[in-house]
């Protein structure tokens, strides 16, 4: 790793700990160096690594499962859901308030002829009828609040109950 050449041992001996995304061959090498250090994954990509590896996947499966059992539209609707699952539900009011307040997402284009798109609004009743159909979405919606909450927490003691909560919803 030229970074921990460039820096060098000694001032790597000061540094406790190391942020970075979740890719192995980082943490590998840091710990194969320095295995001391603690490894702490950003808030970025904690987020995405769910919303790829768990929401993203559950919803694939749940769009395969309404296939197979004979429910194409409900497969289909499953189809357009990803960004409303893997959204905060602030962030959805505030598309629904964009949309009331006629608020453009895309200004027209002349050069490819583009037309002009508005934000579209039933954000959040869309997400509110998802978790009440089905209970894997539910469970997601508790976990990333979960872990919303326990990436804002200022206190170690929180933060660690809240992700000991999240594995408890994992286990049942």
């Amino acid at each position: 790793f030229e970074f921990m050449d460039h820096v060098g041992d000694e001032w790597m001996s000061k540094v406790e700990a190391v942020a970075c995304d979740m890719n192995s061959d980082f943490e590998e090498a840091f710990k194969g160096r320095y295995p001391k250090l603690d490894i702490v994954y950003d808030r970025f990509h904690i987020i995405k690594n769910f919303n790829d590896k768990v929401v993203s996947e559950i919803r694939k499966d749940e769009q395969r499962r309404l296939s197979e059992e004979g429910s194409p539209e409900a497969a289909k609707l499953l189809k357009n859901s990803r960004y409303i699952l893997m959204s905060k539900r602030s962030t959805l009011v505030q598309k629904d308030e964009d949309a009331r307040k006629g608020k453009l997402v895309y200004t027209a284009g002349e050069i490819f002829n583009t037309p002009e798109i508005k934000a579209h609004g039933g954000n959040e009743v869309w997400y509110d009828e998802l978790l009440e159909e089905n209970k894997l979405f539910f469970t997601i919606d508790l976990v990333k609040d979960l872990l919303d909450q326990a990436y804002n927490s200022h206190d170690e003691v929180e933060m660690c109950v809240r992700l000991e909560e999240i594995i408890d919803i994992c286990k049942a």
